[in-house]
């Protein structure tokens, strides 16, 4: 993930979030996590479920902008139409982990940061992203790197500290693991 970074902002609360956290606890260790929701409740909810299951410290944030502000690691898993969180919200060095059904981040997020998928080809059927490919919006050679040549080479990952990254992912790696580990 984040070399040194133990903090993390999730936007979204439901069980994707849940799982993500979990996973990602795993591989980087967590102390603190913020969290944001429509649904103050969900958050809240989520935050001491965070607490009590996994000894993180779960914090509610009043707003999107104020989860993911300052933060190094950011998951996005919303059901969200249209995208809501802005580039100017993200720091130096973040990646981004977008998982949502649609896209939460906006255009100049995607244009601006270095574009990871799953997988090249999958990522341009996805309704949101071939939209902006079709429009012209986002170049269609715009994808930098796929997941398995970030993980099959140490030279298409990050090249600088200050790097912004975005993943998007649309669950194919985990697919992909979970059949290799039942065959």
């Amino acid at each position: 993930m984040v070399p040194g970074s133990s903090e993390a902002a999730v936007v979204g609360t439901g069980y994707m979030a849940y799982c993500c956290i979990h996973a990602l606890n795993s591989v980087m260790p967590l102390e603190r996590l913020k969290i944001w929701s429509r649904d103050e409740g969900r958050a809240k909810e989520f935050a001491n479920r965070i607490r009590t299951e996994l000894n993180i410290n779960g914090e509610t944030a009043d707003s999107a902008q104020a989860c993911v502000e300052g933060v190094k690691v950011v998951i996005t898993v919303t059901n969200a139409l249209s995208p809501f969180l802005k580039n100017e919200w993200f720091s130096p060095g973040v990646m981004i982990y977008a998982m949502g059904n649609h896209q939460e981040v906006d255009l100049k997020t995607y244009l601006s940061m270095t574009f990871i998928a799953d997988e090249r080809d999958q990522v341009k059927v996805c309704p949101d992203i071939a939209a902006l490919m079709k429009s012209g919006d986002l170049p269609f050679n715009h994808v930098q790197a796929d997941l398995g040549e970030v993980v099959g080479s140490p030279a298409k990952g990050r090249k600088s500290p200050d790097e912004k990254i975005i993943v998007r992912s649309q669950g194919l790696a985990t697919q992909d693991v979970a059949q290799a580990y039942w065959i």
